[in-house]
């Protein structure tokens, strides 16, 4: 079982209207500043420098197709983390957040043991890693196509599919991208 969830619409969405914003923000500083700002060639400028490269951040996002969240029958991957979880370090799974900031978060067994097999590279970007409350990984689901309903039960039907298969236990180094 291989289930993969792509980036969110509205992500990309929001980003073409930041750069619309910060476009239009930029020509009227331009036209109708004089008075009003002190340097309104310089503010102008900026602001249409920053729509340009949110335009070409917002194309790039948009154009990625590694899709952010794959749960398979290995374990768990999402882009934020740059690791793999396998179902045999998965404790429980359940949603958290508020309703603003909905998160699907998983509970890990044994969270040290999983550090160490993922590398000291790894393991040190993960700690840093505002999605890491040990011993909680977090999913945030408004970063992805499909509810919080839809994310966990795709995960605890996967988790309840790994009970018996061994490999799914292992802690062995994952890649980073399962693509």
């Amino acid at each position: 079982m291989i289930m993969e969830f792509q980036a969110a619409a509205a992500t990309t969405r929001n980003g073409w209207i930041v750069s619309g914003l910060l476009a239009v923000t930029g020509l009227g500083t331009l036209a109708f500043g004089r008075g009003s700002v002190d340097d309104p060639l310089a503010t102008g400028s900026l602001a249409l420098a920053l729509a340009v490269a949110m335009m070409g951040y917002t194309r790039w996002m948009a154009r990625q197709r590694t899709p952010p969240l794959r749960i398979d029958d290995g374990g768990i991957w999402f882009k934020d983390w740059r690791a793999r979880v396998p179902w045999g370090q998965v404790a429980d799974a359940y949603q958290s957040g508020a309703r603003l900031r909905p998160f699907v978060t998983l509970r890990l067994r044994d969270p040290e043991a999983f550090l160490a097999d993922l590398g000291p590279r790894e393991a040190k970007a993960l700690r840093r890693n505002r999605l890491w409350k040990p011993p909680e990984l977090n999913i945030p689901s408004a970063v992805v196509e499909g509810s919080q309903r839809e994310i966990l039960d795709a995960v605890r039907t996967a988790l309840d599919g790994s009970a018996g298969d061994p490999a799914s236990r292992s802690n062995r180094p994952f890649d980073r991208d399962p693509a």
